[in-house]
């Protein structure tokens, strides 16, 4: 290989690169279930996120309370009240939440 050569070819590798990268974000992305909440949603907490890890028997609940969503900090990310309005003092990612049915 020439010297001369070595630019074009390390930006022809690195767009063989990017076009890899997205075909397998586009595959990852593809089976996420987005969860999204609004203002007002009903929710319940996961309970383990929000208590250090104690000696907890297999029948204990997972989820806990009944929480409204405050505020939509950004996406994946809620402040939450609980039902009679007392605000819960950080933010509350996704994946510790879960949608409350009635």
């Amino acid at each position: 290989m020439h010297l001369d050569m070595l630019k074009e070819t390390r930006n022809v590798s690195e767009m063989m690169v990017e076009a890899r990268n997205q075909v397998v974000a586009r595959y990852y992305n593809s089976r996420v279930n987005n969860k999204q909440f609004r203002s007002g949603d009903l929710l319940l907490r996961n309970t383990e996120s929000n208590k250090p890890p104690i000696k907890r028997g297999k029948k204990a609940p997972t989820w806990e309370g009944l929480y409204q969503v405050h505020k939509v900090i950004r996406f994946g990310a809620y402040k939450l009240v609980e039902l009679d309005g007392k605000e819960i003092p950080r933010t509350w990612n996704v994946r510790h939440l879960n949608k409350f049915y009635v």
